[in-house]
Order: C-alpha cells, then sequence, then structure tokens
C-alpha cells in the first residue's frame, strides 16, 4: 500500500517542490539586491511553502533550499528558471512511465 500511495505522492510533492522553489527564488530576487540577503529571504519562504504539511514538508522544504544553493554554489551562478522547469519533467516524465508499465502489464 505504501509503494502505491508514494508512486502518485512522490512526483506530486516533487512538482510543489520545485515550483514553490522557483517563485521562492524568484521573489528572493526581485526583494533583495544582496545575494546573502536573497538567500535568507529565499530560505523563508522554502520554509513558508514548506509548512503545508507540517515536519515531512518543513524537512523537504529544507532539502529543496539546500540542493538549489549548493548547485547554485557549484555552477558559481544563480539557476536558470528554465533549467529549474525543466527538472520537472524528469518526476512527471517517470511517473507517466511507471503508471503506463502498471496499466499495459496489469
Amino acid at each position: 500500500m505504501v509503494t502505491i500511495y508514494m508512486m502518485y505522492a512522490g512526483p506530486v510533492i516533487y512538482v510543489y517542490g520545485s515550483m514553490t522553489s522557483l517563485l521562492s527564488d524568484i521573489i528572493a530576487h526581485f526583494v533583495a539586491p544582496r545575494r546573502w540577503v536573497q538567500l535568507t529571504v529565499s530560505a523563508v519562504f522554502h520554509c513558508v511553502f514548506g509548512l503545508i504539511l507540517y515536519q515531512v514538508s518543513l524537512l523537504a522544504a529544507v532539502i529543496f533550499f539546500l540542493s538549489d544553493t549548493i548547485f547554485s554554489f557549484i555552477r558559481k551562478k544563480p539557476l536558470t528558471h528554465s533549467l529549474t522547469a525543466a527538472s520537472v519533467l524528469l518526476p512527471l516524465g517517470l511517473w507517466l512511465a511507471g503508471w503506463f508499465y502498471i496499466h499495459v502489464t496489469g
């Protein structure tokens, strides 16, 4: 039962996290002029969006924030909107492929 639940909940959680992460970064970019203030504003918005399901989603929001921050420091520039939006396609594609496989094989 957990596998079936996660098959449908996992992609939804990932898509919600990606979209709110992108929104948090956009808001932080327009609100704050300096990079460290942008990181602080982005962290606050990640936590606010992560409060939807309290502890579990707050942990996921912190992980999203840390991964965004690490990727931006590794690349030496902020993540682009197109790269963040494209990252949503991977879990959706995997979910559709898994859904198709289950329905074809029965």
